[in-house]
């Protein structure tokens, strides 16, 4: 958050997550810019965000598409709360990335670029721009896997 705070004055962030936990642990890192009214988080699911409509120029998830069992009611919820001509930004690792991981087989729903486009389409954004990022290695398990990831920015068609 520090980051995209530093982007822009009088920027205005909002924080949403499904895990108490990580609202709580966003919390106690980022008290400077809760304290100063830059920053709210909430604890709540994507599919159905607390928010009013049209109030975000940008919505922007990273890393928890795997997790949603039904797409179309997220993506609902992000085209409701986008203001007309907002965007949509997610950011995703890459199927072929991270099916090597132990672990993704469990509860994980992966996607390489042209099936995330496919899923936009059919539910009413039309994709504008692809960046890959290669990460460094990363150790597992005493194995080391190379993270690249999406970062997909699409607009309500």
């Amino acid at each position: 958050f520090v980051e995209l705070a530093r982007q822009a004055k009088g920027l205005e962030l909002h924080g949403l997550d499904f895990s108490a936990d990580m609202v709580q642990q966003a919390t106690a890192n980022n008290k400077a810019l809760i304290a100063s009214g830059t920053l709210t988080l909430t604890h709540g699911p994507s599919d159905r965000m607390p928010f009013a409509d049209a109030v975000f120029d940008r919505v922007l998830c990273i890393n928890v598409l795997y997790f949603w069992d039904d797409p179309a009611a997220h993506l609902r919820e992000v085209r409701r709360v986008l203001k007309p001509g907002g965007t949509f930004t997610a950011v995703l690792r890459r199927k072929s990335a991270m099916e090597r991981l132990p672990f993704a087989p469990y509860g994980f729903t992966m996607y390489e670029q042209a099936d995330w486009e496919t899923v936009l389409h059919n539910n009413g954004f039309t994709p504008v721009s692809t960046t890959v990022i290669t990460e460094p290695g990363v150790d597992y398990e005493g194995m080391t896997y190379t993270p690249e990831s999406l970062v997909m920015v699409a607009r309500v068609a």
